[in-house]
């Protein structure tokens, strides 16, 4: 009877090492752009905004490595204060990532890798209290970045094929995004994610 309740939990808590996962996730992003003008600093600080995403992991052979690639929708919402000038700027974002996963065991991955960003709709910039609605160029961004990408995953199988996922990504953007030869702008961000992983065998 005991045997039996052992091999019914570990059937519960150990995936297939070489199971194709399907993603689904969705939290928060705090988006903190390293940004300068002319060589002053913005000084920018990231605000809590919706992001959520849908991506695979095809395992590599037999090795603990997984290979992750998907979509993912961003706002980036960021706020500074500059000579008592108050000023907060909103952008969305299309991400395609692509991580090398490692996993340490059946619960944790760390990944890092790269990423590729396409910028959609409009910038919003709200300077004390007005807000105004541009586009990337007139608001001198580009609308396309990339940059490196760390994360960080663990999974609890709640049945031997479905997950349930917490995520933390960093994301270091290389590119700058200023159109502005005199500027400097990147992108850095945290995201916190939870979400449900299906496996397929």
């Amino acid at each position: 009877m005991k045997l039996s309740w052992i091999l019914s939990l570990a059937l519960l808590i150990t995936p297939d090492a070489n199971a194709f996962e399907i993603n689904a996730l969705g939290g928060l992003n705090y988006a903190a752009p390293t940004e300068s003008l002319s060589g002053v600093d913005q000084a920018w600080t990231g605000d809590a905004a919706p992001t959520f995403g849908f991506d695979a992991m095809l395992p590599l052979f037999d090795l603990p490595l997984s290979l992750e690639s998907g979509v993912w929708f961003e706002t980036a919402t960021s706020e500074h204060t500059l000579s008592n000038i108050s000023s907060s700027r909103e952008t969305h974002w299309t991400e395609v990532p692509l991580l090398l996963h490692f996993h340490f065991d059946p619960f944790i991955s760390l990944g890092a890798g790269g990423y590729l960003s396409f910028a959609r709709g409009s910038v919003a910039t709200t300077v004390n209290g007005v807000t105004l609605s541009q586009s990337f160029g007139a608001a001198q961004i580009k609308d396309t970045d990339s940059g490196l990408l760390l994360d960080i995953r663990a999974r609890l199988h709640v049945t031997p094929l479905l997950c349930f996922l917490l995520d933390a990504r960093y994301q270091h953007g290389l590119s700058n995004l200023s159109t502005v030869s005199t500027n400097l702008q990147n992108t850095r961000s945290i995201q916190v994610l939870a979400g449900a992983s299906f496996e397929f065998l």
